[in-house]
């Protein structure tokens, strides 16, 4: 039986579809992450910060995404162990203050 998480926003549940990919090789590609987390189920979306070593991957169900983070979990992917964990909600972090040189 798949593991389904949820996560509670304000008092309303919602399924986690979206994955974090962490320690991404910092040339890796949109093409490439899709090609390595679609045997997992339908991708819906990716995201890949580049030069930034991380992005996001959200599948079309929980159950996807479930067995996509238990199997990619810590596997090479391009030279880098991949940390594979689901994404957390965005906050909203306010207004953020202007920078100032000093």
């Amino acid at each position: 039986m798949p593991l389904t998480i949820f996560i509670l926003i304000q008092g309303t549940l919602l399924e986690n579809k979206k994955l974090f990919l962490g320690n991404l090789n910092h040339s890796a590609t949109k093409d490439q992450v899709r090609e390595v987390t679609a045997p997992f189920g339908t991708v819906t979306d990716v995201i890949v910060l580049e030069g930034k070593g991380f992005g996001f991957v959200e599948f079309s169900s929980v159950e996807e995404a479930s067995k996509a983070k238990e199997a990619l979990d810590g596997q090479d992917f391009l030279g880098r162990p991949l940390k594979v964990d689901f994404a957390k909600p965005r906050t909203d972090r306010g207004e953020r203050r202007p920078f100032k040189r000093f």
